[in-house]
């Protein structure tokens, strides 16, 4: 059995085809520049994948973990008002009282009022369960 000049095993691989403004390029850059062997590192395409996905993992990691410090105070404002708002009209749901926040010039979501106005303290005093108060005798 005969394979010519290669061995079985060996498989040829395509050489990179340089453009003469490209060997043109290195010759300078060795002219110029002695150490330019040291600075050369050749990686493989899914090394650099693998180095952007870790990127962006860092990224993310420690986006998620800068705290927010002046929020908290804006938060504590909005959630007492929303607070107030589900104490005095409590027809209203969470519809209707992000709309006036909206018109009051709060930016925040329809879902973040519902879910303040399910952690809203109820009124006490009304005990009879309408929003209609009683009437004194």
């Amino acid at each position: 059995m005969h394979f010519g000049n290669s061995l079985p095993f060996e498989t040829e691989r395509p050489q990179p085809r340089f453009a003469v403004s490209d060997k043109l390029f290195w010759v300078i850059l060795r002219q110029l520049w002695p150490g330019w062997k040291r600075a050369l590192t050749l990686v493989q395409p899914e090394t650099v994948v693998r180095w952007h996905r870790a990127g962006f993992k860092l990224y993310w990691t420690r986006l998620s973990r800068i705290e927010t410090r002046g929020k908290k105070v804006r938060l504590s404002g909005l959630r007492e008002l929303i607070f107030r708002m589900v104490a005095e009209n409590p027809t209203w749901g969470a519809p209707r009282i992000h709309g006036e926040l909206k018109m009051l010039g709060f930016d925040v979501s329809e879902r973040s009022v519902l879910r303040w106005m399910r952690k809203a303290p109820r009124n006490p005093s009304r005990q009879n369960g309408g929003g209609v108060p009683e009437q004194p005798s």
